[in-house]
């Protein structure tokens, strides 16, 4: 899911900590948009899924 930070199927104040250390770099664990660096696009992603958990359907 994207905005899941830490693979444990929740996305919380942990993600956002997660989020905020790397920003500005490449880690993969927080690069939700797989575009090669942690930007606003990725806090974007991080916001718009946070307080969801499980799996989510796309349709």
């Amino acid at each position: 899911m994207e905005g899941d930070a830490n693979d444990d199927n929740v996305i919380d104040i942990v993600d956002f900590s997660l989020l905020r250390a790397v920003f500005g770099t490449g880690n993969m664990s927080a690069d939700f948009n797989q575009d090669g660096i942690v930007d606003v696009f990725d806090f974007s992603l991080f916001r718009s899924h946070f307080g969801l958990c499980g799996d989510i359907l796309v349709h």
